[in-house]
């Protein structure tokens, strides 16, 4: 098997403006040849597809359209069946947001440099554009069954979800008048229990080994990501001289709608009985 050393993956669903942009972004890089994008479009309807259709390159992306939404991870194993089909065998196996930028031109250049024995999934710093705060790590150690039954409770209350939301805001909003917990560049490599979501590089070893089909229609990610490496022994390091941008809430909105909480709440209920059930705490 060959192929590109990197595929990423984006996912989009209805934001098809925040995808050409990441793709722009990455067509600015030395090393291209080293980096295939590919595109699952998850949106309903064509509107977004004949978009993206009319701007991408075909010999710089791949643009597949989903038979539904497949969900974030389910869109990245539909990318990865496509990927082993063309028979490709990448180094690292990127899932992406598309409202996702690189601030710099040697990210590619920087990624083909670290070997799958550093790490088997790698949490870069990932920068909120509004206010310089780094997302990774998104877990630095694991969280218990109780933390987690408390967040089943907050997504079974629409307005205690709301109060929450609103109340992680205005805390984002303050972090714009204080430096970052998590400053990049100057610190080492560091191992964690969970990535954030929103960007995060998977290495040979987790495509081999694991997989990306989470219990029921997920947006843990972070938390689904952290048990599968749990299980089959693999290590997810935070490398903050890896930076990309974030500008959040492109996808899903400031406060998520009933549906959205809805979702959350299956999610973690899908979690805790996957992998939490034999918890005592």
């Amino acid at each position: 098997m060959s192929g590109p050393e990197i595929v990423l993956v984006c996912v989009n669903y209805h934001t098809a403006r925040a995808t050409i942009r990441l793709y722009e972004s990455l067509r600015k890089m030395p090393l291209r040849a080293s980096l295939h994008l590919v595109i699952v479009d998850n949106s309903i309807g064509d509107e977004d597809y004949a978009t993206l259709q009319r701007t991408l390159e075909p010999s710089e992306s791949a643009l597949i359209k989903a038979p539904s939404n497949l969900g974030y991870f389910g869109a990245a194993s539909w990318a990865l069946a496509w990927v082993h089909s063309n028979k490709w065998d990448p180094q690292w196996f990127i899932v992406s947001n598309p409202d996702i930028s690189f601030p710099s031109s040697d990210f590619v250049q920087r990624l083909s440099q670290i070997s799958t024995t550093e790490a088997d999934v790698i949490a870069p710093a990932i920068i909120i554009e509004s206010t310089g705060v780094d997302q990774n790590p998104f877990l630095r150690f694991r969280m218990t069954r109780a933390r987690l039954a408390m967040f089943r409770w907050m997504y079974s209350h629409y307005a205690v979800s709301v109060a929450y939301q609103c109340l992680a805001a205005f805390k984002r909003a303050l972090s714009r008048f204080r430096p970052s917990h998590h400053p990049s560049g100057g610190a080492a490599p560091l191992e964690v229990y969970a990535p954030h979501g929103a960007f995060v590089i998977f290495g040979r070893r987790y495509l081999r080994q694991a997989h990306f089909r989470p219990p029921g229609f997920l947006f843990g990610e972070e938390i689904f990501v952290g048990e599968m490496c749990r299980r089959h022994g693999l290590r997810i390091v935070y490398r903050p001289d890896l930076r990309v941008m974030h500008r959040c809430h492109a996808t899903t909105g400031l406060i998520k709608s009933r549906r959205m909480v809805s979702f959350l709440k299956d999610s973690f209920d899908a979690l805790d009985a996957e992998f939490f059930a034999g918890d005592r705490s």
